[in-house]
């Protein structure tokens, strides 16, 4: 708090430091240099003492006025750099709920995308192992997929009937497999 008071008031120290040097530089005068009274050596000093100690209280008056305006740029940039930082916290903040959100939704995708692919493999591996014969045809009627019932029925390997026409399929040996 009270660095805080002398910040404040930096150019009232600085008047006062060039006032307690006109004193002492008047007590100097007087009690080293025998010039004169105390009074008169305050009041009406010579030309050259006049001079030198305006000088030097002209030099400790702008210094404290420009340390005053340091000062006071400095809380400016304090603040300014505070204020940043807030935003910018309050920024990373909304961002981190954002992210956490997202974060939770694709967990929820991710169990779906789960859920259908084991719900997939389960009727994939169903029509794999199906007795009955089962395949796909593209509109062409080229055989996109056969499961192995289908290849057995006909008399093929595994997957030798994939890309073929279906035209290729024999139904009257079929027909005599199931009479016998």
């Amino acid at each position: 708090m009270n660095r805080l008071r002398i910040a404040d008031n930096l150019i009232l120290l600085g008047v006062a430091l060039a006032a307690f040097f006109w004193m002492l530089e008047a007590v100097i005068h007087v009690v080293i240099f025998n010039h004169g009274d105390l009074m008169t050596e305050c009041l009406r000093p010579g030309t050259h003492e006049l001079w030198m100690r305006l000088l030097i209280c002209f030099i400790l008056i702008s210094f404290s006025i420009y340390a005053q305006a340091t000062v006071k740029r400095l809380r400016q940039a304090k603040m300014s750099l505070q204020q940043s930082y807030d935003a910018l916290e309050s920024r990373v903040s909304e961002r981190t709920a954002e992210l956490d959100t997202a974060k939770r939704a694709l967990e929820g995708e991710i169990e779906e995308r789960k859920a259908a692919e084991e719900e997939k493999f389960k009727l994939l591996h169903a029509v794999e192992t199906a007795k009955e014969a089962i395949h796909l045809d593209s509109p062409d009627g080229i055989i996109e997929y056969a499961n192995e019932a289908m290849d057995g029925l006909f008399g093929y390997e595994k997957g030798e009937l994939v890309g073929k026409h279906v035209g290729i399929l024999n139904v009257n040996s079929i027909s005599e497999k199931l009479v016998s």
